[in-house]
């Protein structure tokens, strides 16, 4: 079994660290994830499974293409649906820019 370890800090103010902790908690259970948090601190082991995944629009551009940068890399075929308000949305455009220019420069190669 192919497991990933990180841990993430997030220096955002109490109420947006929630936020975030939520949302990751919920991929976390989705995708049988290991994980332990403290106030300020998440602790990760495992993997994304791939699949069809729900972000909140109104959370933030980093969040969103750090999924989708995650996502690309996932052997399952994967989508993204941004729900809500999508606040950041020229941002995330940068990222889907990229992902499509590196495929195009892979197929070259």
């Amino acid at each position: 079994m192919y497991n990933d370890f990180a841990e993430v800090y997030d220096k955002l103010q109490d109420a947006d660290y929630n936020r975030f902790v939520d949302f990751y908690e919920e991929i976390f259970k989705r995708d049988n994830i290991e994980y332990s948090k403290t106030d300020k601190s998440i602790t990760v082991c495992g993997k994304l499974l791939g699949g069809e995944y729900k972000v909140n629009g109104e959370i933030s551009s980093q969040f969103i293409s750090g999924l989708l940068l995650a996502l690309h890399i996932i052997e399952k075929e994967s989508s993204l649906e941004i729900t809500g308000t999508f606040e950041s949305e020229p941002y995330v455009d940068l990222t889907l820019k990229a992902l499509k220019d590196f495929e195009k420069k892979k197929k070259r190669e």
